[in-house]
Parts: C-alpha cells; structure tokens; sequence
C-alpha cells in the first residue's frame, strides 16, 4: 500500500456553542492535512499526482479562507468544530478522488496542539477493495 499527504492551510473564525453558549467569534490558522492511501501506482509511477490533489484540496478549502464558518452554508445546521470542519472537508473529497485511491485520514489543527482527526469508514473512502 502506498500512501501520500498534502498539506494546506486557511484562516477562518467561528464561535461555537457550548453547552447551549455560543462562545465569541474568535479565529484560527487552520492547518489541514490529506493523507490518501492505494495499492498500485499509475504508467508514471505516481499514486497521484500531489499538485492534481493539492488543487482539489484548494478548490474544496476555498470557500472558507478568511470566512466566518458560522455564516457558511456549510455549517448551517452544525456546530463548526475542528471535528466537523475535518469531516465536512474529508467527505466533500472523497467523490473527487479517482478510483484507485482513498481518502486513509485527514486532520485539521485549530490551534497548536489541537488536532482533529477524521479517519471514514472503509466504504466510504471510496476505493474499490
């Protein structure tokens, strides 16, 4: 199994609601790293190509660079934590990501220190077994 990661980042605010408190709007320098996994490489040699993925990244990321994630579509009716800022990222990718990867893991840090992991089910990734 063959694995590669990129990595990205994007400054965007929230507050989030804590035990029915919205906290104040605050923001963070969200760190995200992809990490996608597959068994056979390409004519080239390569799992993927990293720019090809990086972009992708970017592209699903964009909407939230210097945004507040309360006022996004996105999060309209969820909190916006680092755990559903990762799996709202993580499962907008995996329908991009050509058939013979998957998505193994991807994590966001809010703050230094603080990383939230999210790691899909195996049918979710997406590659077929």
């Amino acid at each position: 199994m063959y694995q590669l990661s990129v990595q990205t980042s994007f400054s965007a605010a929230h507050a989030l609601m804590l035990a029915g408190t919205r906290e104040q709007v605050h923001g963070h320098d969200w760190h995200l790293t992809v990490i996608v996994e597959g068994a056979t490489l390409d004519e080239d040699g390569l799992l993927c190509d990293f720019h090809a993925l990086e972009a992708l990244v970017e592209r699903i990321v964009a909407p939230f660079h210097n945004a507040d994630l309360n006022a996004s579509e996105a999060f309209s009716n969820r909190n916006p934590s680092a755990e559903n800022v990762v799996e709202f990222i993580g499962r907008s990718l995996i329908p991009e990501l050509s058939d013979r990867i998957r998505l193994a893991r991807i994590s966001v840090t809010e703050a230094p220190g603080c990383v939230a992991h999210w790691i899909p089910d195996e049918l979710d990734g997406r590659m077929a077994p």
